[in-house]
């Protein structure tokens, strides 16, 4: 099936007009711009370029101090790792890279017009926003020409196109977190397939070379994709032509070495800089972090309320229904489109932190979606009968608009960025109300391995009898109530304050390298939900009174209609190395919304994590 030029413009042009109004309006907030759209693990991979063009250096220690400066008093930045005196960067350089044409546009314009040259002004930030709509737009521009290799019909590539945008996360990624890795590795993984299907379906050294160009950036990005080669089976549609064109080849010598070393080329980019960086071509930098492949968390990937790719991005199990078509048609297509997948999310399903950290959805999963764009072109392609086709296509734009829908909810601080159980999926589920905002708590921060605790420090307090540190401003008695005793600590609308501990930072306490701290209470609401938006509060000051760490903690994990029961609050969370003696680290409950619950047997340890 063949389209008019006229009519390819038009697609382009109305899908380039789409992408452009919702990158807009997804970052202008009711009072203006956003200001922050370089952020979590988006700093990581951005701050190569602030580090050499601002600070001219590797060594990232100017960034994070800088960051540290600019943002809240929990920013730990867990991606520059410590390294002797200086610190390197955790993530590899690729996005980097890719980001460098609009970095430098914003740093000249900045030179011209006399703005702030931090590489983190309103200018910087949004040349962030600038390259992540670039890169989808680019993703989807080779989706589609990976798509026609397929002869899928034009309308149905795009309607695989509308749904892969606004049916997925990578709207999300796309949009509203553009500083991430996801989009990039989207965009080359996409371009890496169509020019290894074109070379498949008519051999030709020059899209032999992109290709590789493309796996190059892919692994400079994250070397882990490097997984994608596994798909090639797949892509050379039958073993007579996965042999002949690996014949090809792996024969003419000169065509093998120049793209083994195109790849080779892009990827020394991390060895140089890990050489400037340590003295090092090869660096570890994920210290602390592995793959446990005896325990993989397999079910988990796929159907966890926590960040389940099933769950979250439904229209990607709807995309496994064209192994029907494929085995009726191909065994061999069947088969190593079914292994791909198998090990692939095996091997994703074995990273120690297997939900990704504070993400939307199924995030590691993104970069393979113009895979999952050639099922579901394959799925529509082959579906004959109305009766099939007509309810396939209506549950395929029910789930768009679900996705849509949840990646609301999560810009908006409904489903919770780490903490997402089944109890809290459904209790929110399509709401969008603002009653709904920040109603969930977290959950433990998670570490890696088998780590063994050193316990430094304990105290407790059932509020019984006085206790010399304790910060208390109404401890009242409650007979029987009471958790443990006949007392409590009382939280209401004149007691905001309450249930808290002054500890004076001494040398045992300075020298722990990683510490942690564990906590435990009992809560008790008197009127419904009193403590639901109650957090527990970390303060860490310097001898001088300045703070240098604070953080928030929920109480509680989930709204309940029940009252008048005690419920246990347990909580376990990192602190920054202390600085010196006399440091105060002070916690306490803060009563937030100035409602009326009871706190007891508060118990709170200092540990240092030790392997």
């Amino acid at each position: 099936m063949t389209n008019s030029p006229k009519t390819n413009k038009t697609f382009i042009y109305l899908i380039i007009s789409i992408i452009i109004y919702f990158a807009t309006i997804s970052n202008i907030e009711f009072s203006g711009m956003k200001t922050e759209i370089i952020k979590g693990d988006g700093r990581g991979y951005y701050s190569y370029l602030p580090s050499i063009f601002i600070h001219h250096t590797l060594d990232f220690t100017k960034v994070f101090e800088f960051e540290k400066q600019k943002l809240a008093l929990d920013y730990l930045g867990h991606f520059y790792i410590d390294n002797g005196s200086t610190k390197i960067n955790k993530y590899y350089s690729g996005v980097a890279l890719l980001l460098l044409p609009f970095f430098l546009i914003a740093y000249f314009l900045s030179l011209i017009f006399g703005f702030e040259l931090s590489g983190y002004s309103l200018l910087f930030q949004y040349s962030v926003v600038f390259a992540g709509l670039f890169y989808c737009i680019l993703g989807l521009w080779f989706t589609r020409k990976l798509l026609r290799l397929y002869k899928i019909p034009e309308k149905v590539i795009i309607f695989v196109i509308v749904l892969l945008l606004f049916g997925t996360n990578l709207f999300y990624y796309s949009f509203l977190n553009p500083s991430h890795s996801h989009i990039y590795s989207f965009a080359v993984v996409a371009a890496f397939l169509y020019f290894v299907k074109k070379t498949f379906n008519s051999y030709s050294v020059k899209d032999i070379y992109k290709a590789a160009v493309a796996l190059g950036l892919i692994m400079l990005i994250r070397p882990t994709n490097a997984l994608i080669l596994l798909i090639l089976p797949f892509l050379a549609s039958d073993k007579t032509t996965l042999f002949n064109t690996g014949s090809k080849f792996f024969k003419f010598k000169k065509e093998f070495f120049i793209a083994f070393f195109i790849v080779l080329g892009i990827f020394s980019i991390q060895f140089i800089i890990n050489l400037i960086q340590s003295g090092s071509i090869f660096i570890w930098s994920y210290k602390g972090e592995g793959f446990n492949f005896l325990k993989p968390e397999f079910s988990n990937l796929l159907f966890s309320y926590r960040k389940g790719l099933f769950i979250y991005t439904p229209l990607t199990f709807l995309a496994f229904f064209a192994l029907i078509p494929l085995i009726r048609k191909s065994y061999y297509k069947f088969f190593t489109l079914t292994g791909f997948f198998l090990i692939l999310f095996y091997f994703l399903s074995s990273w120690w932190n297997w939900f990704y950290g504070d993400s939307f959805g199924m995030r590691s999963v993104i970069e393979f979606y113009p895979i999952f764009a050639i099922m579901l072109g394959l799925l529509f392609y082959k579906l004959s009968s109305k009766y099939i086709k007509i309810p396939i296509v209506i549950i395929s734009v029910l789930f768009l608009i679900v996705n849509l829908i949840q990646t609301y909810q999560y810009n908006n601080f409904i489903i919770h960025p780490d903490a997402m159980n089944k109890e809290k999926y459904w209790h929110v589920f399509l709401k969008t109300g603002d009653e709904y905002k920040n109603i969930f708590g977290g959950s433990a921060e998670s570490r890696y391995g088998e780590i063994k605790e050193r316990e430094i420090k304990t105290y407790f307090n059932n509020f019984e009898n006085p206790l010399e540190d304790w910060m208390l401003f109404s401890v009242v008695e409650i007979g029987d109530t009471a958790y443990s005793g006949t007392k409590a600590t009382m939280l209401d609308s004149k007691v905001i304050y309450n249930s808290g501990i002054k500890i004076q930072v001494d040398s045992t306490l300075l020298n722990i390298e990683k510490p942690f701290i564990k906590t435990s209470l009992w809560k008790y609401d008197i009127e419904e939900n009193a403590s639901l938006k109650a957090v527990f509060v970390i303060d860490i000051k310097s001898s001088k009174g300045k703070n240098y760490f604070y953080k928030t903690f929920r109480l509680t994990d989930l709204p309940s209609d029940s009252t008048k029961i005690w419920k246990q609050s347990k909580l376990e969370f990192k602190i920054p190395k202390l600085k010196s003696i006399d440091d105060i680290i002070m916690l306490y409950v803060w009563n937030a919304e100035a409602k009326n619950f009871y706190v007891d047997d508060v118990e709170i340890g200092i540990f240092e994590e030790v392997k």
